[in-house]
């Protein structure tokens, strides 16, 4: 059991890994150098127009602002979309491979048992299914089922495992 949470650490370790070292978030908005995406958000919002109505038509220069935000905010969400592929990339790319690792190392102990097998790789499943839908989810509302039925399933395996072992 000992391995199998450490295969998990390593497979979380990995993703995160994967995701965020091919491209570093960095990136130049005008002269100024943004390190991550909530200080390019606060930019954007920074450069934002003002919420008062006005009874007089734009200027050229405001709208040249205008069409300069929305193509900054255009780029912000391309960048954060590339992201994402990335991150959702190795996940679907570690989750074979921890498969792999577990069944193999399940391969080589002499006495193991089937509740063990299927526990190991609910085990590696659950964790990869949860990382996967919570990068790819966009709202909180698209989280809140998926997550729960992957709670429901982790606990199924897990409270079988604890019966089974009680029992002997």
């Amino acid at each position: 059991m000992r391995m199998l949470l450490v295969v998990s650490i390593i497979s979380v370790t990995l993703c995160a890994w994967l995701g965020i070292l091919p491209h570093a978030a960095t990136t130049v908005y005008g002269e100024e150098k943004v390190s991550s995406s909530d200080q390019a958000l606060e930019k954007v919002i920074r450069g934002a127009p003002s919420q008062q109505l006005s009874a007089t038509l734009p200027s050229q220069e405001e709208i040249a602002v205008d069409i300069a935000l929305y193509a900054k905010d255009a780029e912000f969400r391309m960048l954060q979309e590339k992201h994402r592929m990335w991150l959702l990339g190795g996940i679907v790319i570690s989750t074979p491979v921890m498969l792999a690792l577990v069944l193999f190392c399940l391969k080589k102990i002499p006495n193991c048992s089937s509740e063990s097998l299927v526990t190991a790789v609910g085990l590696i499943l659950v964790i990869e299914g949860t990382m996967f839908i919570g990068v790819s989810a966009l709202t909180t509302e698209q989280l809140t089922a998926p997550i729960g039925l992957l709670g429901a399933i982790a606990g199924y395996l897990f409270g079988a495992a604890r019966r089974k072992s009680e029992q002997t």
